[in-house]
């Protein structure tokens, strides 16, 4: 049985006011695949709440879990990932009350008002896109990032769609910088070179095809980095 689907924005927009008017998410009435979803995230998401887990020290191993659970599932599928209209079913009927508890109840673009920004959306593309062959290897190279860096990584795909491998690669080499040369600018100017070379990879990615940049991608990554080893 696949997943289902809110494409009537009217009726998103309704189902999250009733439910910000009432805290009735009503469980019963989900498809098993999504009582199978909330159970994951209430119990995950309790846990390292109890834990003391706060922010990114929060979000990184619930994005772990839940790509790693979501990839487990019969009926999930690679189509599903660019739906929008997925990912806004997740937010706003499945675990509502966990996006609020971590982004405020009236903050819209984390339930379904900007895409990039969808909670569920946004902690599976950071793991999707950044994936380097399994968990423990993914979490190796995340764990020096924050929340800033999710928003940054996956707000930012380019215009002809996301190279999976630039990415990951990219990822990859962010990890291998030592924290102190991370930040660039003075005083109220500066800013992460996670932020700078995303911006300019966005830039380059309008008039450069990576794959077929001198030296492939790895040529191309060279050349986004060359002003921030």
């Amino acid at each position: 049985m696949g997943y289902k689907l809110e494409t009537n924005k009217a009726n998103l927009e309704k189902h999250y006011i009733r439910w910000c008017e009432t805290g009735d998410i009503g469980e019963a009435q989900l498809d098993p695949n999504y009582q199978k979803m909330r159970a994951f995230f209430v119990e995950t998401y309790s846990k390292l709440k109890s834990e003391g887990k706060t922010t990114y020290q929060l979000d990184l191993p619930l994005a772990l879990a839940f790509y790693d659970f979501l990839n487990k599932q019969p009926d999930f599928a690679p189509i599903y990932e660019s739906d929008y209209d997925f990912w806004k079913y997740i937010a706003v009927y499945v675990i509502p009350d966990i996006v609020a508890d971590r982004h405020g109840k009236t903050n819209k673009p984390y339930f379904y008002a900007s895409a990039d920004k969808i909670y569920p959306f946004a902690l599976y593309w950071y793991i999707h896109l950044s994936w380097q062959g399994s968990l423990e290897e993914t979490e190796k190279i995340l764990s020096g990032f924050s929340t800033d860096e999710i928003l940054q990584l996956v707000g930012r795909p380019g215009k002809l769609g996301v190279s999976l491998e630039l990415f990951r690669k990219m990822m990859k080499r962010f990890a291998g910088i030592p924290k102190e040369k991370w930040t660039y600018g003075a005083n109220g100017s500066k800013q992460t070179i996670v932020r700078l070379i995303l911006i300019k990879n966005t830039g380059k990615l309008a008039v450069l095809r990576p794959e077929v940049y001198p030296g492939g991608i790895d040529g191309y990554l060279d050349m986004l980095f060359a002003d921030y080893q």
